[in-house]
């Protein structure tokens, strides 16, 4: 069963104009672990932004409320099919929601991002809305003689 509900990280003090959206806690750590490893890159300086974590694609209808309360929703998707609907979704519901998933457009999330595993060949064509024949060759005449 998918999780029933988002999880929203708010920071302490007054209400923030931005948040990161992820769609899985893996994504959300590896978040954490890249911006412990690489401070200060392309991340927001003073107070931290929020965080809002899908746990499951399923969930958005339930982040949309949320994140109308923000400014600016800095979305970090999969690469996939369901990370593009999920952004689509968000977005013709009025959300403040930017992709920002093309950071990673060569792994399938932020996770696979962190570990340096790219995405596989058809992963890569889904990706680029793409679908590409799969070639067969022919096995060579064996030459008699």
């Amino acid at each position: 069963l998918a999780p029933k509900d988002i999880t929203h990280i708010r920071q302490q003090g007054e209400q923030r104009d931005v948040c990161y959206l992820f769609e899985g806690f893996m994504d959300y750590l590896s978040y954490l672990t890249l911006k412990a490893t690489h401070p200060g890159n392309g991340q927001p300086k003073g107070n931290g932004p929020d965080y809002i974590v899908l746990n499951s694609v399923s969930n958005v209808g339930k982040a949309i409320p949320v994140l109308k309360e923000y400014k600016s929703a800095l979305c970090l998707l999969d690469n996939d099919s369901a990370g593009r609907q999920a952004f689509q979704q968000m977005a013709q519901a009025g959300c403040p929601v930017r992709d920002k998933s093309d950071c990673y457009r060569e792994y399938n999330d932020l996770n696979d991002y962190l570990l340096g595993r790219k995405m596989a060949q058809e992963n890569k064509t889904d990706h680029q809305h793409e679908t590409a024949p799969k070639l067969i060759e022919k096995p060579a005449k064996k030459q008699s003689g």
